[in-house]
């Protein structure tokens, strides 16, 4: 479920949907589902992932990460996604940037 903070970094960066014409703001109970809110701010687009690749979400998916430290911060890298039946890895990564301490 999205934080104080999050909702605040949302909001500074003046967030909406991306590809409607009402301009919404994204609000809690749209970001703590398990769905994609694709969102346009002030420095471009923002895709909020709730789940990613078989149905797993940030939780699962941190569970299987390696910590390591660039440029001075902590991030936590997941492992490679399965592979989708097309006889290859899947090639999405991501990184999760963790300012804890700053």
């Amino acid at each position: 479920m999205p934080n104080a903070r999050f909702d605040e970094i949302l909001e500074h960066l003046a967030a909406v949907y991306r590809h409607d014409a009402r301009q919404l703001e994204p609000k809690e109970s749209h970001l703590s589902g398990p769905g994609h809110q694709l969102l346009a701010t002030r420095l471009g687009d923002l895709d909020c992932l709730g789940t990613i690749d078989e149905e797993r979400g940030y939780d699962d998916l941190l569970l299987q990460t390696e910590e390591m430290s660039l440029e001075g911060r902590l991030i936590a890298e997941p492992p490679p996604p399965p592979s989708r039946g097309t006889g290859g890895p899947a090639t999405t990564a991501s990184i999760h940037s963790d300012t804890r301490g700053r």
